[in-house]
C-alpha cells in the first residue's frame, strides 16, 4: 500500500537546504564555485526531485534560489522556499512571483 501511494505522489524530493546553507553562509571566499560544485554532485544530479528552504539574507541569494528552480534538468522537479519578512518579500517581489514560495516570518 505504501509503495502504491509513493508511486501516486512521486518520489520524495532530496532536501539540499543544509548543504546549500553551509556553502552560502560558510567561510569560503569562492562561494560561486562551491555552489556550482555542489549542484554538480552525483546525488543531486541523479535525484528526481530537489527541495530547498532558506532564510532571506540578501537579494543576490534570492536570485540564486530563483535560478536554482528554473535551471534544473527537464526531468528533475525543483521547488524552493524563502523565509522572509514582508519588507524583504517586497524587495524580492519578482523572485516570489516566479515560482519561489514565500514563507512569511
Amino acid at each position: 500500500m505504501d509503495e502504491e501511494r509513493s508511486r501516486e505522489v512521486g518520489p520524495q524530493p532530496l532536501d539540499i537546504s543544509e548543504r546549500v546553507r553551509a556553502t552560502l553562509y560558510g567561510d569560503s571566499t569562492r562561494k560561486a564555485i562551491d555552489l556550482m560544485r555542489l549542484m554538480r554532485s552525483e546525488d543531486i544530479l541523479q535525484a528526481p526531485a530537489l527541495t530547498l528552504t532558506l532564510d532571506y539574507t540578501n537579494l543576490n541569494h534570492a536570485k540564486w534560489v530563483k535560478s536554482f528552480v528554473s535551471s534544473g534538468p527537464p526531468e528533475q522537479k525543483r521547488t524552493a522556499s524563502i523565509r522572509a519578512t514582508e519588507s524583504q518579500a517586497k524587495e524580492a517581489a519578482n523572485i516570489f512571483a516566479s515560482g519561489v514560495e514565500w514563507v512569511k516570518i
